[in-house]
């Protein structure tokens, strides 16, 4: 399976490495290298996508390195597979769901104890 990671934490990304070591795995900290793969590839089965970006928090999805931006890409490009929003921000991962219908949400701490991939 082809996953894509967005996130900046670095226990976060070491968590998803761990759980997905024998999937194929891309794991980007920012929106413009989120941006740079999918304008190669745009055939992930799943897209995790966090919405502050850059060690921020609560970040407004109005400035340009969040998930926000990384998802008008994906509206813009009409990708419809699976992608699931892990983030703590309410507000951003809304904002997310309002342009990917089809995005879960699913904030980290829950993912943790719920994900089931094979």
């Amino acid at each position: 399976m082809k996953i894509l990671v967005v996130e900046d934490d670095v226990y976060r990304l070491d968590w998803f490495r761990d759980k997905f070591k024998n999937q194929e795995l891309s794991t980007v900290m920012t929106a413009d290298e989120a941006i740079t793969l999918l304008s190669k590839s745009l055939d992930y089965e799943i897209i995790f996508l966090d919405h502050d970006l850059g060690g921020r928090v609560f970040v407004n999805s109005s400035e340009h390195n969040t998930g926000f931006t990384v998802a008008m890409y994906l509206k813009n490009k009409d990708y419809k597979n699976r992608i699931i929003v892990h983030s703590l921000n309410p507000v951003g991962a809304k904002n997310i769901k309002n342009i990917l219908p089809q995005a879960e949400l699913v904030p980290y701490p829950v993912l943790i104890k719920v994900l089931k991939v094979t």
